[in-house]
Formats: C-alpha cells, sequence, structure tokens
C-alpha cells in the first residue's frame, strides 16, 4: 500500500486500517464508517486481510490449546505419581489430602512430591 510516497508495512495494515475507521466512527459517526467498511469489503486487501487475519488467529488457538492440552497431561501425570507415592508410603488418602491434590497446579504437585518423599507422615506434608 503506498500513496504519496508512503509505504505502509503488511504487519501494519490491520492496526492502522482499526485505527482509520476508529478515528472515522469517533469524528465523522455512524454513516461514514459504514461507507468505509463497505469500501474496504468490496477489495480484495480486505479480503485478504480477513483470511490472513482468520488463519493466524487460529494457528494460535491451536498452539494454545496444544500447550494447555500438554500442560493438563503434564498436571494429571503428576497427580497420578503423586498419589501413587503417598499410597505406598502411607496407605490410604485422606479426602482433604485428595482435594489437595486435584486443585494443585504442577509446580504445587511437585513440591508436594518432593515432601512426600521425606516426610514422616501424612500430616507433615
Amino acid at each position: 500500500m503506498a500513496r504519496a510516497g508512503l509505504t505502509l508495512a503488511e504487519a501494519d495494515r490491520p492496526r492502522v486500517i482499526g485505527a482509520i475507521l476508529s478515528l472515522a466512527y469517533h469524528y465523522e459517526g455512524r454513516d461514514i464508517f459504514d461507507r468505509l467498511v463497505e469500501g474496504l469489503m468490496a477489495t480484495k486487501v480486505w479480503e485478504k486481510q480477513l483470511v490472513e487475519t482468520l488463519e493466524r488467529g487460529i494457528a494460535e488457538g491451536i498452539a494454545l490449546g496444544e500447550e494447555r492440552g500438554l500442560a493438563r497431561g503434564r498436571a494429571e501425570e503428576r497427580r497420578a505419581l503423586l498419589r501413587r507415592l503417598l499410597e505406598q508410603r502411607f496407605g490410604a488418602i485422606p479426602p482433604a489430602l485428595e482435594a489437595r491434590i486435584a486443585a494443585s497446579d504442577t509446580e504445587a504437585l511437585t513440591a508436594l512430591f518432593d515432601r512426600a518423599l521425606v516426610a514422616p507422615t501424612l500430616a507433615d506434608l
């Protein structure tokens, strides 16, 4: 996009278009805003930008979902190992401790596991 000797980087287009639309709406009202949006929608630039934004959003969503899934999997594995250790060392796990294990994140589970390795009794956890 180049006019009057100015060049706009591809990565800056969504931000600049959004800023222009926001300013138009704020200072000129809904009618001008609607006409600008209609004009943009009639161009391939808008369509290309929309597709790229959607593709980027989908990719980011998938990556975030995968990371969350992996984090949940790691936490569940730590819970299972901690329960196994506690049952081997102390027998049945009391409901209050089970609730604490179920609510803990991976860092807390790791710390609890480390304490369980050396604790003389469940009460010392």
